[in-house]
């Protein structure tokens, strides 16, 4: 397979994307409000510190996300370097993008692919938030890169055991990167078919290292192996999702107009000689997306807001979609300024090889800014859940400097514990809220009071109320 070259060193582009794609991520960090899930993994990160905190999920919650928080958890800045930690390990993106992407259709479409991987706004905006999502997706892409190119026989031993590291480090970051298993089978037969039985070995070998602790805690805190996993699939289960046209809709919303270019670039596929690797990742491509449609298809059950959106659960599929993108928008320039290749509409791998120099660099720089100019406008506005954020903040402060003790809670309660410092026990429903017999209780957007409770202080913002109640004597 003939592939574009360019003379310059991509080590220093890369570095120069790293820092873009960190700055995306780390400028003007909002330490105004950490919502349900960056409450629960800062409080756990505590909690691994050594610290006591008074509410954890650690029955259904992955573990690495506050493992790797836990060392800024007993300094005074740690939600800000929580912040900037979670975005510089994000900004690595752009590294394994690029070398999948040069790897299987050129440097210069992988230029384009890490460009696009620091700067696509529905990473960048997942990549800024204390959540799992993006680097889940990062690690799980990563390890399939590290098998693709332990295929190629070179060290095959070291790059099959990263790529098992980092498919142990994707489970343990994010439970439903289990998908890895259908990703990675092609290429664990493909290695058995080349003999490459000791990386295979390597591979198997350093993933079972990396969740046998994790499994062996799970067993001797609840019970049983597998026992987290189970209670953190609930996502998975329920059933009030979208349908085809919403899942649809939010891959639209995420790409725009590079959708064109996917299409473009996964359409040239075909027309390669040698395509293996590259027709392994189209598959990758439909699979992550049928996954993608499945878990948005059966809904998340979440308060309204920007961070609940279905889109994060798109991340893994948008990262093997990238160096499609950047092959299509590399073939794209080579069509814009060859009339006789437009007439024609082919998708000849070589076009851009004869082309002069000059107007490659003049396509290249349209498309990089048509590109720039689409990401942009996708940009959205960051939602404030119509004031449950306010009112959550404002009741987690008032009740920091009262002499409350535990509470009893129902909705909005990870941020409300976090914000207090007081030990919290949540409910479901007022019925069993009003059973537990607490002193006092947080409610919010209640339309009654429990019996034998009365109010005690109340904060409103936009249409969501929370609710301090004591029980009566």
């Amino acid at each position: 397979m003939m592939r574009s070259h360019t003379r310059s060193n991509p080590l220093k582009i890369l570095f120069l994307l790293f820092l873009l794609a960190f700055a995306a991520r780390a400028f003007f960090p909002d330490l105004s409000y950490f919502f349900w899930d960056e409450s629960v993994y800062l409080l756990h990160g505590k909690l691994f510190a050594g610290q006591e905190v008074g509410y954890s999920e650690t029955f259904l919650r992955p573990p690495l996300l506050p493992l790797l928080l836990s060392p800024f958890a007993g300094l005074v800045s740690y939600e800000l370097l929580a912040r900037l930690f979670v975005a510089f390990l994000n900004s690595f993106v752009v590294l394994p993008v690029f070398f999948l992407t040069a790897a299987v259709f050129g440097r210069s479409a992988a230029l384009i692919a890490a460009a696009l991987a620091a700067l696509l706004p529905v990473h960048v905006l997942n990549s800024r938030w204390i959540l799992t999502d993006s680097l889940g997706s990062l690690l799980a892409f990563s390890s399939v890169v590290a098998f693709v190119f332990g295929l190629r026989r070179r060290a095959a031993i070291f790059f099959f055991a990263a790529g098992g590291i980092l498919a142990g480090l994707a489970v343990l970051m994010k439970f439903t990167n289990f998908l890895l298993a259908v990703l990675l089978l092609p290429l664990l037969f493909a290695a058995i078919k080349r003999k490459l039985f000791s990386a295979v070995a390597a591979g198997l070998a350093f993933f079972a290292a990396a969740v046998t602790p994790f499994l062996l805690y799970s067993r001797s805190s609840f019970g049983g192996f597998f026992y987290i996993f189970g209670r953190a699939f609930h996502v998975v289960v329920e059933r009030s999702g979208g349908g085809l046209v919403f899942f649809l809709y939010l891959a639209l919303d995420s790409l725009g107009m590079l959708i064109v270019f996917l299409a473009l670039g996964a359409f040239s596929v075909f027309r390669l000689k040698q395509r293996g690797i590259a027709f392994y990742l189209l598959c990758c491509l439909v699979v992550t997306a049928s996954y993608s449609f499945f878990i948005v298809g059966r809904g998340v059950s979440k308060p309204v807001g920007l961070e609940w959106e279905a889109s994060r659960f798109l991340l893994l599929f948008l990262l093997f979609a990238l160096p499609f993108i950047g092959n299509g928008i590399w073939r794209f320039t080579g069509l814009l300024l060859s009339a006789s290749r437009l007439s024609k509409f082919s998708f000849d791998p070589n076009i851009n090889s004869r082309i002069p120099c000059r107007l490659r660099r003049l396509g290249f720089s349209f498309s990089a800014v048509a590109a720039l100019v689409t990401l942009i406008s996708l940009l959205p506005a960051i939602g404030f859940e119509d004031g449950l954020r306010q009112v959550t903040l404002d009741m987690g402060v008032y009740l920091r400097g009262s002499s409350v003790g535990e509470l009893g809670c129902l909705g909005n309660c990870p941020p409300v514990a976090y914000y207090s410092g007081k030990r919290l026990r949540m409910y479901y429903s007022t019925d069993d809220l009003a059973a537990a017999n607490h002193s006092s209780i947080v409610v919010f957007d209640i339309g009654h009071v429990p019996s034998g409770y009365a109010f005690v202080r109340r904060f409103c913002s936009g249409s969501r109320c929370a609710y301090l109640l004591a029980r009566l004597q």
